[in-house]
């Protein structure tokens, strides 16, 4: 039967056992070396310094424990070397084994350090991307209900523009009291129905509207104006060369996981030639980048003639209450 002698297990049990705290000591070293700041030649010389300052200093300490434990007739300089001579390729062996697991290690932090970074960074350029499509809104609809108004002056329509004027003071209160992206719809809906109102003083009789929250939709959370453009852009391309009276009508409901919202007139619908892929006007193109924004590959936009003459408009986005 093969046994092993004490003199072997206090040996071989000092050589691993050292490796506990030298593996600690490699360890940190070596993480703080960068290949891209040292580059490969200056790298691989530290590393080398760092193994042989290692295996003399492990060689030390094995030799003063078995030479304590178990004594022998030899000097320790005969027993360093002879470890250093026996035991190198373990060392070396071992060695790599510490340096490579650290840089995996490291790598891999690094990894997730970068990938959150560059979550945080989308996030910021959605929010920015946001902001700057918001702040094109904002002065559009200012700009075309001063024009709105200018011309109910001129034409004598003195309790209209008085009228016209309390709605947009109104309107903007409701606009510039929040720097928030995203609003409950019911919010959402108020701003669109005081926007109506405002027209109205514009279009009198010519314009009747509906706006309806379905109740399975209460509480969903939409971006900031993301239906009035789309009732202005009903009113300013289909109903104001209309003679007849126009009807633009908004609907909020759910469909499962989505949020949907429609807006339809019935106006003049769209010209000869007309196509999908290039419906790029302001108000359709700022909702389709917020949306694109907000929420990647799930935010849609369907804009067409409907069949029986004007024009519809069809938002689908995650449903969230959050």
């Amino acid at each position: 039967m093969l046994t092993i002698s004490r003199a072997t297990w206090v040996w071989q049990g000092a050589f691993y056992a050292s490796w506990i705290p030298l593996t600690v000591l490699v360890w940190r070293i070596a993480e703080r070396w960068d290949l891209a700041e040292l580059g490969w030649a200056r790298l691989l010389a530290r590393h080398l310094v760092l193994l042989l300052v290692v295996s003399g200093l492990q060689a030390s300490v094995v030799t003063a424990v078995g030479l304590t434990l178990v004594p022998e007739n030899e000097s320790a300089i005969a027993a360093i070397t002879g470890q250093l001579r026996g035991r190198m390729y373990q060392e070396v062996v071992m060695y790599l084994a510490v340096v490579m697991t650290s840089q995996a290690v490291v790598l891999y932090d690094r990894s997730r350090a970068q990938e959150v970074q560059a979550a945080q960074l989308e996030a910021q350029l959605s929010v920015a991307r946001l902001e700057s499509l918001r702040a094109q809104i904002q002065p559009h609809f200012l700009f075309n209900s001063l024009h709105t108004i200018a011309s109910l002056v001129r034409d004598g329509r003195n309790p209209e523009a008085v009228r016209l004027i309390s709605g947009v003071s109104d309107l903007l209160r409701r606009l510039l009291d929040t720097n928030a992206v995203a609003h409950a719809i019911e919010e959402e809906l108020a701003v669109t129905s005081t926007y109506l109102d405002v027209q109205r003083a514009r279009f009198g009789d010519r314009l009747t509207a509906d706006v309806t929250l379905v109740p399975d939709a209460a509480g969903a959370r939409v971006p900031v104006l993301i239906v009035q453009p789309l009732v202005e852009n009903a009113l300013r391309h289909g109903l104001a060369d209309q003679v007849t009276a126009g009807h633009v009508r908004v609907v909020a409901s759910r469909d499962n996981d989505d949020l949907v919202i429609r807006v339809d007139d019935n106006g003049t619908g769209v010209p000869p030639g007309w196509r999908a892929d290039a419906s790029t006007g302001t108000g359709l193109a700022n909702i389709r980048g917020r949306l694109q924004a907000m929420y990647p590959g799930r935010g849609v936009v369907d804009a067409g003639p409907r069949r029986d003459g004007g024009f519809a408009v069809t938002i689908r986005l995650p449903f969230s209450v959050a």
